[in-house]
Parts: C-alpha cells; sequence; structure tokens
C-alpha cells in the first residue's frame, strides 16, 4: 500500500494501520470449536460510507453488512476485486477480522475491540444441529397436539430446515391465519435461531395455561424455522456451505424478475416451495449485527409514499410498536434510524432478498429485524434479548388477527375460489392500494383499526364493495360475502 503525504501525517490513519496488521496477524489461526472462520478468497472490510454508491457496489459486487456508523460502512469484498481497485480507494478500504467482528463488541471508529461486560445468571449455550434437532423432537414429541415437526427441506449438506408448525389441531392444514417466522438465514447471525427455540417453548407450555398464548395458538397457524441456514451455523459463516448468501439469492423484481427456483440455493428454493404450498398473510425474519426493526422496501427508495409498499403503514405502525417494546432498539437513532425504525434501501439497498421476494411475488406482509449488535454474542447475552424481543414478537404475530375475516361463497353457500381482495383506508400507503390473491375464498386481511374499503371479486361473479372495520379473529368468526354471478 502506497501512502500519500496527507496519510502519513494523519494520526487516525496510522492508528488505523496498527489495528489493521494487527488483526492481520490474528487473522493467520483464527478458529472456535475446530472451525474456520472467513474464506480465503473473500475480505471483511471497513469503507466510508460516502465510497458505498449503488454504482460501487454494482461494479465491485461489494455486500453491505448491517453493522454501520456516520461515516463507515462494513461488508465483503472479494480479494481479487479489492486488489483491482484503483489505489485511491484501496487507500480508504481496512481489511478487518471477520471472527473477531461476528463474536465480539468494537468501537466502529477506532476498530478496538470492546469489554464484553454482559452478567446474568443461568443460560443456555448455543445449539448446534443435533442439540437443536434433538429439542424440536422433543419438544413434537411433548405436546402432539400443538405441534407438528416438518422437514422444510435440505440444506446443501444435507441437513433438514426444520419447521415448527404451532397451533390447535397442528396436523391439520386448515384455513386459519398463517403466520411465519424465519431465523439464520446467515449462518453467524444466530441470537434469531436461540430466541425462536426459546418462542416454541413459550407457546407450547403456554398453551391451555396463559390466556393470551392460548387465544393465539387456537386462532392462527403458526409457522417456525429456528435455522434457514443451518450449514452455515456448522461452518461459522454467514453464507451456505456453496458460499451463496442467502438473503441475495431470491428474485428481485427490479434486478432480477424472474419468479423461478431454477439455479438458485436449496435453502432458497425450499423458501420457495414453503410459500408455494401456503400463503402467510404476515411474516418475520431475523438477523444479528444492528438492532432495528426493518420495513420494506430494499431493493428500491421508498421515498415516494406513492411507491412504497401498499401496507407501508400497517408495518410502520407495528414496527413503531415492536421498536419502542426492545429498550436497546428504541435509544438507536442514528443514520436512516427512527428510534430503532427505517426503511430498508434508505439503510441499504439489498438486490434478492427475502423480504422484498416474498411480499411482491407471494402477497405476504413481511418485515425484518435485527436483534444485536454482535451477530454470534457470547450465551450469557441470550435471555435479556430474549427479554427485550419476545413482547414484540408476541404483539406482530397478535397483529396478524386483526382485520377483516371473510368466508366468500356463491348463492349455493359454496366455497368460492381464486377470490380477489383489493384494499384501500387509512393504513394503505397513499395512492397504493393493494390487491391480494386468495386461491380459497377464506380471507385474512390485516389491518389497523381504522375502517377500510374493500373490493371482493373472483372470476364469473359480479365484486361486491365493503365498508367495514377490522376485528380481531378468535379462530372461526369470520363475516359470510355471498357473490352473485355475472
Amino acid at each position: 500500500m502506497t501512502l500519500t503525504p496527507n496519510q502519513r501525517l494523519t494520526p487516525r490513519f496510522l492508528e488505523s494501520l496498527i489495528v489493521l496488521f494487527g488483526l492481520a496477524a490474528c487473522n493467520q489461526n483464527i478458529s472456535s470449536h475446530g472451525k474456520s472462520y472467513g474464506g480465503p478468497t473473500e475480505a471483511y472490510v471497513r469503507l466510508p460510507s460516502s465510497l458505498v454508491t449503488d454504482k460501487f457496489v454494482d461494479a465491485s459486487g461489494f455486500i453491505q453488512d448491517h453493522i454501520h456508523s456516520e461515516h463507515y460502512a462494513f461488508g465483503y469484498l472479494q480479494k481479487a476485486v479489492l486488489d483491482k481497485l484503483p489505489q485511491t480507494q484501496q487507500q480508504l478500504i481496512t481489511e478487518l477480522n471477520n471472527y473477531e467482528w461476528t463474536h465480539f463488541p468494537h468501537d466502529l471508529n477506532t476498530l478496538r475491540r470492546l469489554p464484553d461486560t454482559e452478567t446474568t445468571g443461568d443460560y443456555e449455550e448455543f445449539h448446534d444441529f443435533a442439540a437443536m434437532t434433538a429439542d424440536l423432537e422433543q419438544t413434537a414429541t411433548r405436546f402432539p397436539e400443538i405441534t407438528y415437526l416438518e422437514p422444510g427441506g435440505l440444506s446443501v449438506q444435507g441437513r433438514e430446515l426444520w419447521l415448527m408448525k404451532i397451533s390447535a389441531h397442528a396436523q391439520r392444514n386448515d384455513q386459519r391465519p398463517k403466520i411465519l417466522l424465519i431465523a439464520n438465514m446467515h449462518g453467524d447471525e444466530t441470537v434469531g435461531r436461540e430466541l425462536m427455540l426459546y418462542l416454541i417453548r413459550m407457546l407450547t407450555q403456554g398453551y391451555q395455561h396463559d390466556e393470551r398464548i392460548t387465544r393465539l395458538v387456537n386462532a392462527a397457524q403458526i409457522f417456525i424455522m429456528p435455522s434457514m441456514n443451518p450449514d452455515g451455523f456448522e461452518l461459522g459463516q454467514r453464507y451456505n456451505a456453496r458460499d451463496v448468501d442467502l438473503n441475495r439469492n431470491f428474485p428481485d423484481f427490479v434486478s432480477d424478475p424472474h419468479d423461478t427456483p431454477a439455479n438458485r440455493a436449496p435453502e432458497t428454493q425450499a423458501i420457495m416451495a414453503l410459500h408455494a404450498s401456503h400463503h402467510f398473510i404476515m411474516a418475520l425474519n431475523f438477523h444479528g449485527g444492528e438492532v432495528c426493526f426493518n420495513v420494506p422496501w430494499d431493493t428500491k427508495s421508498n421515498a415516494r409514499k406513492s411507491e412504497r409498499f401498499g401496507d407501508d403503514g400497517l408495518l410502520r405502525n407495528i414496527g413503531r410498536q415492536y421498536a419502542d417494546l426492545n429498550a436497546t432498539m428504541r435509544v438507536n437513532h442514528s443514520g436512516s434510524f427512527d428510534h430503532g425504525l427505517t426503511y430498508g434501501y434508505e439503510w441499504y439497498r439489498v438486490k434478492g432478498g427475502m423480504q422484498d421476494w416474498s411480499i411482491f411475488y407471494r402477497e405476504s406482509t413481511h418485515a425484518t429485524v435485527e436483534l444485536s449488535h454482535v451477530k454470534w454474542p457470547s450465551a450469557a447475552h441470550l435471555p435479556r434479548l430474549w427479554d427485550e424481543n419476545r413482547e414484540g414478537i408476541i404483539r406482530y404475530m397478535e397483529q396478524a388477527l386483526v382485520g377483516m375475516h371473510l368466508h366468500v361463497v356463491d348463492r349455493s353457500g359454496a366455497t368460492l375460489h381464486q377470490v380477489n381482495v383489493r384494499s384501500s383506508g387509512h393504513d394503505r400507503s397513499s395512492g397504493n392500494e393493494r390487491t391480494i390473491h386468495y386461491a380459497s375464498g377464506v380471507v385474512h386481511r390485516p389491518s389497523l383499526t381504522q375502517m377500510q374499503t374493500l373490493e371482493i371479486s373472483a372470476p364469473g361473479y359480479k365484486s361486491e364493495t365493503l365498508n367495514i372495520s377490522p376485528w380481531q379473529f378468535t379462530g372461526s368468526n369470520y363475516r359470510e360475502l355471498v357473490l352473485s354471478k355475472d
């Protein structure tokens, strides 16, 4: 690296060099439990935020990480690309030790490791794949009436993407609202994996003992995938076992508008198949490296209200509630974060993300939660992180039950199919009414509590317009709507 005169005279630049070479020396033999961290072809780097434009990202393949500060961005660059960047850009980029930054808190400006001051009582260690499988199987055996453990697909290395369904009469696939929670799609972002196991225990052990949990389990079908990337977890890396970033691997409606599973990672294909089998009206996925609630869009600007996600008002309302319930999230007010709430693209652009795909192509209402500043913290942090997020997760699921719940039939009382519901109201993005298609005439349309206007139609039938206020679904309190033939 060639230094300019100005760089030689800058104390901060000299400090960065010291830290860089110190970490580089540590980089040679970093491992944990016999597993290597960080591939030989990729660098984990810090660079000025001003350098990270869409043009730079598209040209370099830079994958921005969740960690960021006012002046710096962090992420992944292929070393071959890094070596070919103009010298003026290389001089602005600091290569870091990925294991260090995944497992320990750091000062983002000086790059120094910070002390980990977490103290707690009893806690569980992280579950590897075998322990996670045993935990899920034990729960399914203990609560057979309200759980159904099924394989959600296979990873590259043949591990099951376990999917736990929790619902009254869980072995039946009925028409109650379906909610999906997915964690650990980046293998080294591990907190969500553990919180999903805690959530499964709370829902199963609280059923018939806690009125609120019993009401939720009776009214909804809850699908929980603790680990979408079990290979990545076992390898201690972000990517799957073929070095694919699963949150850049979905069809992107802007840059890759082909909704097909062909040539995608098996884990991605598994999630696409899952959505083909179930219409999830509400979904959350959990990451780490920041603490915030991320709402769509990730792949395009949200600056103009007319271009935002149709249920922008609904998700922002839920996201605001989630962030306010989380003490750490609530005080996060830097950059694009509004006390823990952010639009995805305005934070940083993601192409091929799961959140936007499931909304655009599968008509879900999907948000992303960043759970912890450190991706793979000491397990001593887990009880606190569970306490900070438990109420927000429960309220998110409860919101799926507030809305319009219709049974659309013909004059003989037979359920219609291919029903379309176009909605507008106070919680819709300005000028962006949203139409959702239902394969069955059983309609669950989450909404806030204000009056809504619904236009309901089905092929061969006259459409009906309703002015209707949302209500809490209890499992059977549908409103029947009869459509007449054209």
